[in-house]
């Protein structure tokens, strides 16, 4: 007898015995959260799959199968939810639904974060920092190179070569090497968020290869903070998976730029930004919206050609938050999965009042190459 758990959404009986089951293509966890599409039983693909995936890291006993379609086992598990959380028991995934569980998975992974974190604080310096020497100035430009900066590893503002090393050491090197290349002036007690996210794919890619790029976390973000005259890392268990740009192709209701009927997604420019340290509805908002500068997709391909990238526009409230854990859930936002998104605000300062510098910097796509803008 087949294991009815590990089944999931299909019948408890035999391969012989089981009725087969058509399911049909759902809408992503961001369209069914927008309102556009309800993700319902029949159901099937990767707005399933994420749910699934939520519904485990909100609790759910047993957990299920993330096998991506949408049953019995899945609409049991939706209704004991949102029976739990006194929604509409209906068994159908909209807004409500989504947004109760992005909040309480992040919650979740934020408590288990908090259980992990070292008596006395989560900072650990590094016992090689580059800014170790009187390097953190006053002025808003840095005093000259630490012999130990990877001066390669950031050759132009808003520009990475590669990825975050593999020990703490190496990314704070990087991250001391890019904070100079920008222009960023370090301050003793401030934190600093760096991302490195990937160049996305050329226009002319596959639609294939352009999906795999907008569904996907294809970047690394680190903390760091200057205490004691020197930069460390304050998380140290490797870099956090993140986005810097939307969950999807399209959008509705918000800035259609170029006045062709449709929603413009946007996408954050590499750049410097200051945002709170503390979440509003477990959201990270920037400090001004006067900064924040962005390309605009206009033709709805999932990626910024040169026509588009060569047009400059500002954006409001481009926040910082959680996402689904395998894809962002966004239209222009700094997305993480949820565990890794409470591993960030673990590492942010805690006062009501503190702030941290953003900078966002990208590097060549792995598969297709560097494409800046």
């Amino acid at each position: 007898m087949t294991d009815p758990v590990r089944r999931n959404d299909r019948s408890a009986a035999t391969d012989a015995q089981a009725p087969s089951r058509q399911y049909r293509p759902g809408p992503s966890l961001e369209e069914a959260r927008r309102g556009r599409r309800l993700l319902v039983e029949g159901h099937e693909g990767s707005g399933v799959r994420d749910l699934q995936v939520l519904l485990n890291a909100c609790g759910l006993k047993p957990p299920l199968e993330t096998d991506g379609e949408f049953g019995p086992r899945t609409t049991a598990g939706v209704r004991a939810f949102q029976a739990k959380y006194n929604l509409d028991r209906d068994g159908k995934v909209g807004p409500e639904t989504i947004n109760k569980l992005l909040e309480l998975s992040a919650r979740y992974a934020a408590a288990r974060n908090e259980a992990r974190r070292p008596a006395g604080g989560s900072l650990t310096p590094s016992s090689e920092s580059p800014l170790a020497g009187g390097l953190i100035q006053p002025s808003s430009t840095f005093a000259p190179s630490s012999t130990r900066v990877d001066r390669g590893f950031a050759p132009e503002p808003g520009r990475a070569t590669g990825r975050f090393g593999r020990t703490s050491a190496s990314r704070v090197r990087q991250a001391e090497a890019l904070l100079r290349a920008n222009n960023v002036r370090l301050v003793e007690g401030r934190t600093y968020v760096v991302m490195i996210d990937q160049d996305s794919p050329a226009a002319s890619a596959s639609l294939a290869e352009r999906q795999r790029f907008v569904h996907n976390y294809t970047g690394e973000l680190a903390v760091f903070r200057v205490e004691n005259g020197r930069l460390a890392e304050v998380d140290t268990d490797g870099p956090l998976r993140a986005a810097s740009h939307a969950g999807q192709f399209t959008t509705r209701g918000f800035t259609d730029a170029n006045g062709d009927g449709q929603s413009d997604i946007a996408t954050l420019r590499s750049g410097v930004y200051d945002y709170r340290a503390r979440p509003s509805g477990q959201r990270l908002n920037p400090v001004s919206d006067r900064a924040m500068k962005v390309a605009r997709d206009f033709n709805h391909d999932g990626v910024i050609d040169a026509a588009e990238a060569r047009r400059d526009f500002h954006a409001t409230a481009l926040q910082i938050h959680a996402g689904a854990p395998a894809t962002p859930v966004s239209v222009g936002c700094q997305t993480l999965p949820p565990d890794d998104y409470a591993r960030l605000l673990a590492a942010l300062p805690r006062g009501r009042s503190d702030t941290f510098t953003y900078v966002l910097v990208r590097r060549p796509n792995d598969r297709t190459g560097a494409r800046p803008w």
